[in-house]
């Protein structure tokens, strides 16, 4: 790397550091992004964080699918996220695409570089929300998390691509890649309120602080209703919905709607999510992984545990609730009768 470019780097974090002390960022909440984008940019420089996950993704996946040919394509700049990210094409002898992920860096590392009273390198949170996204059948169906192999403290996220995929603003990954046919439109999705109340509730209770506000964030697959669901009147095809990125703000605090009218669709999506197994099982994944469990000195084991107390607490409270009003109601009937 060009030693001036470097140097001007550093010199960045430098003016940075005021911002960050004086919690600037936390007043003023829209210039977070672009923090974020400058943060991508001064890793880069600084740290080499390109070359790194190049070598830990080849390693990785050439030992996953050994014997097949391996494309990288860099996410292009335009696309969304500001995190330095890889789409991986998994391909056959006859270089036909078998499998595809797309790989991208954890948090703005290092963290410590700008938080250095957090200590943490590696952003458990973020990848507690994978796994448990994965688990509730609203993320990617496979979820790695890679270690560069020199317990430095870094680690990568890759998720298997999920297909036939749009997102909300209406994109493909050929067309954020600039690989689909020049006739090829943006898909047009409506999102009406029945598809936004998942979101909403996801993005309260574990403090998804961008997850609404970006429409590369999410988006949806489309498939064709089943016959128990045409025997319930489903005859046009039927949209699903998926979540592909976001950031996790534990500052925010979690929280559950106390609206009465939402209590039909919070019962709803967490008894179809089995939403406390779930965040048990996507804990543990995360405290038994090997990539993990190679970096342990780069965690911050005491703030992940806050997180998941605090998504928890929230969720029991509205359990604890629900069950009073239930309580509530049967009592008045009784008396009624």
């Amino acid at each position: 790397m060009t030693s001036w470019k470097k140097q001007l780097a550093l010199e960045a974090r430098e003016f940075m550091s005021p911002l960050i002390a004086t919690k600037f960022f936390i007043i003023y909440p829209g210039f977070i992004k672009k923090r974020d984008e400058i943060y991508s940019e001064i890793n880069f420089l600084i740290h080499n964080t390109k070359k790194y996950l190049m070598r830990a993704l080849t390693k990785y996946f050439n030992s996953l699918f050994e014997g097949k040919d391996l494309e990288f394509i860099e996410k292009p700049k335009q696309a969304d996220g500001v995190q330095l990210g890889v789409f991986v094409f998994i391909k056959d002898n006859s270089n036909r695409p078998t499998s595809s992920y797309y790989a991208k860096t954890i948090g703005n590392m290092p963290k410590a570089e700008f938080d250095p009273e957090l200590k943490r390198k590696i952003d458990l949170n973020e990848l507690f929300v994978y796994q448990l996204f994965k688990i509730i059948g609203i993320g990617a169906s496979e979820v790695h998390i890679i270690s560069d192999g020199l317990r430095s403290g870094r680690v990568y996220l890759a998720t298997k691509l999920i297909d036939n995929f749009f997102t909300a603003s209406g994109n493909s990954v050929d067309q954020i890649l600039g690989r689909a046919p020049s006739t090829a439109c943006k898909k047009q999705i409506v999102i009406d309120g029945e598809m936004i109340k998942p979101l909403e509730i996801l993005a309260s209770l574990l403090c998804l602080e961008d997850l609404l506000l970006n429409k590369g964030n999410y988006g949806f697959i489309e498939r064709q209703p089943t016959e128990e669901e045409k025997k319930e009147g489903k005859e046009e095809s039927i949209q699903e919905l998926r979540i592909v990125d976001f950031r996790v703000n534990v500052a925010l605090g979690s929280s559950i709607s106390k609206s009465k009218k939402e209590i039909p669709y919070l019962e709803k999506y967490f008894e179809k999510w089995n939403m406390m197994s779930s965040i048990d099982e996507a804990r543990k994944l995360i405290e038994d992984d090997e990539a993990i469990e190679n970096n342990m000195e780069a965690l911050n084991m005491d703030y992940f545990n806050f997180y998941i107390t605090q998504i928890k607490k929230t969720f029991l409270k509205f359990i604890l609730k629900l069950k009073f009003m239930l309580d509530c109601f049967l009592a008045k009937k009784t008396k009624a009768e």
